[in-house]
Order: C-alpha cells, then structure tokens, then sequence
C-alpha cells in the first residue's frame, strides 16, 4: 500500500534527527498526501482508520467527489472556485466520514483539498 509507505516515511522524518528536530516535530503537524488518496473518498479512509492512527500521522488529504444537486455535473476539488459554489447539500454524504475523522489520532487534523486560483477572472 502506497500510503502505508508515505506515512511510514513522514514519522521517520519526523521522529528522527537531533533534539533540536525531535522538538520541532512536537509541534508540527504531519499531513500525509499522495497520488493514491486522489481517488480514495472520506469513507473509504475511514475504514482504514487504525491504521492511520498506527502512521504517526496527524491527518491526511481529502477529496470529495460527487453529483451536483442540480443534476448538472458532478464536483470536486477542481471545482470549488467556479461560479457556482458548493453547497451543504453537495458536503452532506461527506459529512458523517468527516465528522468521524476527530475520533482518530491519525486523521483529526485532515485537510480537504481544493484548486486554490478561480478559473474565471475576479
């Protein structure tokens, strides 16, 4: 498992070194990213939680992917800066997953991922 590598790699960076780098890593959040979580939705990462909490990571990124309630298309995090915004109705599937993610040490400080630049002019 891709993951399992990068989370394994992420807590030797951040357990390792000298006292100096073992007390910068108390206070740095480790946040474990990677082709493989592109495709992987909140609840797909949920099932895998304990061994998340195992990683010695302190969240991971997430996609969410899904229809539009208007019928017209489907979003995801390319599309949070376009015209239309996302809706409570859109996150709703999302949310229990999401919700579920504070009970676990290894993905309680997660991040949704999003395009940061608009594709249309401001």
């Amino acid at each position: 498992m891709k993951l399992l590598l990068i989370a394994a790699m992420s807590a030797c960076v951040a357990f390792g070194g000298n006292d100096e780098t073992q007390e910068t890593a108390k206070r740095t959040k480790i946040i474990g990213h990677g082709w493989d979580m592109l495709a992987s939705t909140p609840a797909e990462i949920l099932a895998n939680a304990d061994l998340f909490d195992k990683s010695g990571l302190d969240g991971v990124s997430v996609v969410l992917v899904g229809k539009r309630t208007n019928g017209k298309g489907a979003y995801d995090m390319r599309s949070i800066s376009l015209a239309s915004p996302w809706t409570r109705e859109m996150l709703e599937p999302h949310m229990p997953a999401l919700k579920e993610f504070r009970n676990h040490r290894g993905l309680r400080e997660s991040l949704v991922m999003c395009m940061w630049a608009p594709k249309t002019r401001i």
